[in-house]
């Protein structure tokens, strides 16, 4: 049984022992300093993922990092637990990569050599981009 946990109590010194899934039920009851804790968690796993499959550009990378994670803060009410919190996480700034390059590459990205990791220790990929 799973006990119920308010914002008050997500502070510094509980932030490790909090799980993903309990952050985002807070979140999902507009905590702030739930999502402070899963943004510190996170940002900078994505932030090596974005910016490496951006060739280095770390500026643009935390820019869809954050984009990625606003929409998380939005959307956390709909995560349906159907996936581990990370592997959601981990989609939505995949998804956020994606459009970006869609939207502004000169090339066409080959769908056939888009593959991608959700690992959570440390995502890779791997995106084929023809001219």
């Amino acid at each position: 049984m799973t006990s119920r946990l308010s914002s008050q109590e997500v502070g510094a010194s509980l932030s490790s022992e909090l799980s993903d899934e309990d952050l985002m039920k807070l979140i999902a009851e507009g905590s702030q300093p739930a999502f402070a804790v899963l943004y510190k968690r996170y940002s900078p796993i994505l932030l090596r993922f974005c910016s490496r499959m951006l060739n280095g550009d770390v500026a643009l990378g935390a820019d869809i990092v954050d984009e990625a994670m606003f929409e998380v803060w939005g959307s956390a009410g709909k995560f349906a637990g159907k996936s581990k919190p990370s592997t959601w996480i981990h989609s939505i700034a995949r998804n956020k990569l994606i459009d970006f390059l869609r939207k502004n590459s000169d090339s066409k990205i080959d769908k056939a050599l888009l593959k991608i990791s959700m690992d959570e220790s440390e995502p890779s990929a791997e995106i084929g981009l023809v001219e």
